[in-house]
């Protein structure tokens, strides 16, 4: 699973941690999955720091790219909300992205936001 902090140094080449989310881009074989939240915070936050066709490029670059788009289902927002009820800190789409891998029996993400250490069952690559 990608998350917002690691589409986002991957993207801004200005990023303090371009360098290593290229290098475990490199590494990911397999697992590249973006949920519809993580791709509308990582849009959003690229057109806000650096404009809109910015922000258009890297989404033509993540759509065009080999990542799974994964879109939640109805229980997975309810859970997505209890999961953000329980956990201090994290953000609604951190709290998706977690629904999302417990039902898919993924235990990997990359993300360099510290909340999903939180998580026992989750690893996070960083």
């Amino acid at each position: 699973m990608l998350d917002t902090s690691f589409l986002v140094a991957l993207a801004r080449e200005r990023d303090g941690k371009h360098a290593r989310a290229k290098e475990i881009l490199s590494h990911v074989k397999e697992g590249m999955l973006i949920s519809e939240f993580v791709f509308a915070e990582f849009v959003n936050y690229l057109s806000a720091k650096d404009g809109g066709e910015s922000a258009h490029a890297a989404a033509e670059g993540l759509l065009s790219s080999d990542a799974e788009f994964i879109f939640s289902n109805f229980d997975e927002v309810r859970d997505s909300l209890e999961i953000l009820r329980k956990y201090s800190g994290f953000s609604f789409t951190d709290a998706s992205c977690v629904a999302i891998m417990k039902r898919g029996g993924i235990s990997k993400i990359a993300s360099f936001d510290s909340d999903f250490d939180k998580l026992k069952e989750i690893e996070r690559v960083y």
